[in-house]
C-alpha cells in the first residue's frame, strides 16, 4: 500500500506537476466579452486519488462606452467597462512525500541521558496524512474599468471576495507523537475586500506628468478550523522567552488568522492610593505572586475569579491592516525626468518579541526602551517600572500581554529616481539616447512604531502569521548611480 509504505535513505528532494489547461473567448461587436478557462493539475505531493484538481473559471465583461445611447459622454467619458469573474485556483505547495511515512537516517542520533553516545538510528521523520488533497481559493470580482477626459484619468474599482478551502497548513505536534506532522487540509479562510485607483496623465507644453494613487480595504476572517478543537495554534515561546506552554497568536474561526491574544493592561498604578483603591474594591493582583507597588501594571481580570490565566486571555491584536495605499508621481521636462513612489499601511499591529527577550534576566536592555519605563508618579502609564526580567510586569504570570502589542500604521518612500538624457546637450553624439541618473531606495519611513520597520512578517514553519518582530534586519537604504544608453 503506497500510504503505508517507507523508504531508508535520504528523501529525493523532487515533485512533479503536470497541467492541462483549455481557454474559450467569444466577442460580441466588440461589446459583450466572454472567456471561459477549465486547468487540470496534477501533483506528485499528494496521493494516489488526490493528486488531480480541476480548477474552472469564467469572466464577461461589457464595454458600456459602446453603445449608441452613449454617444452623448463621449466629450468626457472614453471608456466604461463593467465586468465580473468567478474561478478558482489551486495550492499545493507543501513538502514531498507527507502522504506517506518516511524513515530518516541520522548518524548521530543520541539515546543517551547526557546526550554524549550519538548512534546510528533510523526514525520516522512525520506522521503521514494520505487523505491530503489541493487547497482551492475561489474568488468572486465585480468591478469597472474607466477613462476620462480624451483618456488623460483613468479609475478602476473592484470588489472581491477570495475563499481559500483546504488550506494546507502545519499544525502544532505534541512531542509524545515522536514525530513531525504532516500538513493538513486546515480549514477556510476568508478575504473581502475593495481597491481602487485613480491615474492621471498630460503634458503642458515641453513638461509631461503622471499622478497615481491607489488604496485597498481588506477584511480577513477565518471560517473554519478542521481538526480536533477548531483552533491552529501558534508556537508558545516566540511572544516571550518564559511565557506558559500557551501560544500567542492563532487561527480561530470568526477571527483575522494569526490574530494575537493575551491578558491586557489598563495602566500603572501612580501611588500608594490608588493601589489602596484598587484591593479595597476586591481586585486580584499578580495571582497572590507579590504584593502591588506604584509603577507595577494594572492588569484586566477579564472573568473576575481572582486569578490571571488563560481565561483572561482576550485578543491583543490584528496583524494585518486595515488599509492599504500607494502612490507615484512622475515628470519629464527637455531631458531631465523624476519619479517618486511610496506605499503605506494602516490598522495593523506589530508584537515586539525581541523587546521582550531583551528584558529577560541576563540579557541586553536597550537604553532606548529602559528610559521609557516608569520612573516617579506622571512619567508614564503605558510601561512599568525597572525590574527583574522574571516579574510579572512584562509576562502577567508568564501569559502574553498588550503592552507590546504596538500600532504599526506606515508610509514608506520606496523610490526616487533622479535622470538627465545628455544627448539634449552633446546632440552629436552617435546615439539615441544617453541617459544618467541617481535612484535612492527605502529613503524614508514614517511611523509611530518604534522598533527598526513596522513591515514585519514571520514565517519559521508559519506562513499564515505575521506581524511578529523577532528582530529582523530592517529594510536597507539602497542608493545607486548609471548611466542607460540607447543606441
Amino acid at each position: 500500500d503506497e500510504n503505508a509504505s517507507m523508504g531508508g535513505g535520504n528523501t529525493v528532494p523532487y515533485n512533479k506537476l503536470l497541467s492541462f489547461f483549455g481557454r474559450a473567448n467569444y466577442s460580441f461587436k466588440d461589446t459583450y466579452l466572454f472567456t471561459a478557462i477549465v486547468r487540470a493539475d496534477g501533483s506528485s505531493n499528494f496521493a494516489k486519488g488526490n493528486r488531480w484538481g480541476i480548477f474552472p473559471s469564467v469572466s464577461a465583461g461589457w464595454i458600456v462606452s459602446n453603445e449608441r445611447w452613449m454617444d452623448s459622454t463621449r466629450d468626457w467619458l472614453n471608456f466604461f467597462k463593467i465586468r465580473g469573474s468567478w474561478g478558482q485556483n489551486g495550492n499545493c505547495n507543501i513538502d514531498n512525500f507527507q502522504y506517506t511515512g518516511v524513515i530518516t537516517l541520522d548518524g548521530s542520533y543520541d539515546f543517551s541521558y547526557n546526550q554524549i553516545s550519538p548512534s546510528v538510528a533510523a526514525y520516522p521523520s512525520n506522521i503521514a496524512n494520505s487523505k491530503l488533497s489541493w487547497e482551492t481559493s475561489e474568488q468572486l470580482a465585480i468591478g469597472f474599468d474607466s477613462r476620462f477626459f480624451r483618456s488623460r484619468m483613468g479609475v478602476i474599482f473592484d470588489w472581491y471576495r477570495k475563499d481559500t478551502k483546504d488550506w494546507l497548513v502545519n499544525p502544532p505536534q505534541m512531542g509524545i507523537m515522536g514525530a513531525n506532522a504532516s500538513s493538513i487540509n486546515g480549514g477556510a479562510v476568508r478575504n473581502a475586500g475593495v481597491e481602487l485607483s485613480v491615474t492621471w496623465f498630460d503634458h503642458i507644453k515641453d513638461f509631461s506628468y503622471n499622478v497615481g494613487v491607489n488604496g485597498s480595504y481588506n477584511k480577513n476572517n477565518v471560517l473554519y478550523i478542521n481538526n480536533a478543537d477548531g483552533i491552529i495554534h501558534g508556537e508558545a515561546k516566540i511572544l516571550s522567552e518564559n511565557v506558559r506552554n500557551e501560544d500567542g497568536f492563532q487561527a480561530k474561526p470568526g477571527k483575522p488568522i494569526g490574530y494575537f491574544l493575551g491578558i491586557t493592561s489598563e495602566g500603572i498604578f501612580q501611588n500608594q492610593a490608588q493601589i489602596d483603591e484598587y484591593n479595597a474594591n476586591g481586585y486580584a493582583f499578580m495571582n497572590g505572586y507579590d504584593q502591588a507597588r506604584p509603577g507595577d501594571v494594572i492588569w484586566i481580570d477579564q472573568n473576575a475569579d481572582g486569578k490571571y490565566d488563560k481565561l483572561d486571555c482576550v485578543e491583543i491584536g490584528n496583524p494585518h491592516p486595515d488599509f492599504t495605499i500607494g502612490f507615484n508621481f512622475g515628470f519629464e521636462w527637455k531631458g531631465l525626468d523624476f519619479s517618486i513612489s511610496g506605499s503605506g499601511a494602516f490598522g495593523q499591529k506589530v508584537m515586539q518579541s525581541y523587546r521582550q527577550f531583551a528584558l529577560q534576566e541576563l540579557e541586553s536592555y536597550t537604553n532606548n526602551f529602559v528610559n521609557r519605563l516608569w520612573t516617579g508618579e506622571g512619567s508614564t502609564n503605558k510601561f512599568p517600572r525597572f525590574s527583574h526580567g522574571s516579574h510579572n510586569n512584562f509576562k502577567c504570570n508568564g501569559y502574553n500581554s498588550d503592552i507590546w502589542a504596538q500600532d504599526a500604521d506606515y508610509l514608506k518612500i520606496r523610490n526616487i529616481t533622479l535622470g538627465y538624457d545628455l544627448k539634449k546637450v552633446f546632440k552629436n553624439l552617435p546615439l539615441q539616447k544617453l541617459r544618467v541618473f541617481l535612484t535612492g531606495q527605502n529613503l524614508f519611513t514614517f511611523t509611530g512604531y518604534d522598533g527598526m520597520d513596522p513591515e514585519v512578517g514571520y514565517g519559521a514553519g508559519y506562513s499564515w502569521a505575521s506581524g511578529i518582530d523577532i528582530g529582523y534586519y530592517p529594510s536597507p537604504k539602497v542608493y545607486m548611480a548609471g548611466i542607460s544608453i540607447k543606441f
